[in-house]
């Protein structure tokens, strides 16, 4: 296929595969930098888990792109052999040049350009609808979670919106099984079947438009390495588990009684007592010891309430929060301030 670099944009996403040091092929995303001309190219380095890929000068590797014929409203995936001839570093960023050493070909494989997307999806089979929330998206099928289990190797109709239109996508029930995290919902796994080349062309724009979108929002230009990482983690509160929404709305409960407690804690010593000066020798009871012992019982509480909790997350929890157990810390230190200071004053 006569294709070349200048056929590209500056922005446009584009994918390299090449084989890694466990001789595996890895799938890596970027964008383009500058074009330079027909055959040279300039990307951002690309970037897994949140560091750069650590690709060498002389590297080969497949670049992949998606195009679109400029008559009709049609898209392919495109794959050409590139290789590695310069690299560079200004600040934070770094980019890598690259020749073209091959051809265009069209790419017969449609699981290129994995889209991880949560988005409600409908699902009908035998006249019944139901509601998919996905994981992820491609050209060969789609990936993620139901609430009722249904039968592998049969079929359903995907009623996929794409902005410009829905598509209705045949689609064949590959593997539904108990989501390990939740027991409320199943893991779906469907395979799109017979799907028209009209279909796949929308899909495959639908699916490089909206990973173009995000990587293009979410850059940052003085740390972007940690952007590009495409393994992203499924996240969603009303998803979650009871216990997994308790633990996360606990460091806010025990703010508010952090703050309470404080409260108390600083009206112990105001307007009539003696303020600072009572800590230095002039032992007078000029101060309010209802509100310490408040304070005291509120440290108390909260004290327990952290300690259930933190064993609650690192115990119970299947994903413990670090930074959860920071904020415990915190207020353990907060309430242990009070408990020391009451204990020395009564």
């Amino acid at each position: 296929m006569n294709f070349s670099f200048n056929q590209l944009k500056v922005g446009s996403l584009v994918e390299i595969e090449i084989l890694g040091q466990n001789q595996e092929m890895t799938r890596l995303k970027t964008i383009v930098e500058d074009i330079v001309d027909e055959s040279l190219l300039k990307l951002f380095a690309p970037i897994q888990k949140g560091k750069n890929y650590p690709l060498r000068i002389g590297d080969g590797f497949n670049l992949i792109t998606v195009f679109k014929y400029p008559t009709v409203d049609k898209y392919d995936i495109l794959s050409c052999r590139c290789k590695i001839i310069d690299r560079e570093k200004d600040g934070n960023i770094s980019t890598i040049s690259i020749q073209k050493t091959g051809k265009f070909q069209q790419v017969q494989r449609r699981n290129y350009f994995r889209l991880p997307l949560i988005k409600n999806i409908t699902l009908v089979q035998d006249d019944k609808k139901y509601e998919i929330l996905s994981k992820d998206l491609s050209g060969n099928g789609i990936k993620g979670y139901i609430s009722k289990k249904l039968s592998a190797d049969t079929e359903a109709i995907l009623l996929l919106d794409v902005e410009t239109k829905v598509l209705e996508l045949r689609t064949k029930i590959i593997e539904c099984s108990p989501d390990p995290n939740h027991s409320y919902r199943y893991e779906i796994r469907g395979s799109f079947v017979n799907i028209k080349n009209s279909q796949l062309s929308e899909l495959l724009k639908y699916i490089f438009l909206k990973q173009s979108e995000s990587i293009k929002k979410q850059i940052d230009f003085k740390d972007y390495a940690s952007i590009l990482d495409t393994e992203q983690s499924y996240s969603d509160f009303f998803s979650m588990s009871n216990l997994e929404k308790l633990i996360r709305i606990s460091p806010i409960l025990l703010w508010v009684m952090t703050l309470l407690e404080y409260t108390y804690f600083v009206n112990t010593f105001r307007n009539k007592n003696m303020g600072i000066n009572f800590f230095f020798g002039q032992f007078q009871r000029s101060y309010y010891p209802e509100h310490l012992m408040t304070a005291n019982t509120l440290a108390i509480i909260i004290l327990a309430l952290c300690t259930f909790s933190f064993f609650v997350n690192n115990f119970l929890n299947k994903k413990r929060k670090i930074i959860i157990n920071i904020q415990y810390l915190i207020q353990v230190i907060l309430a242990l301030i009070v408990v020391i200071v009451y204990q020395t004053m009564i």
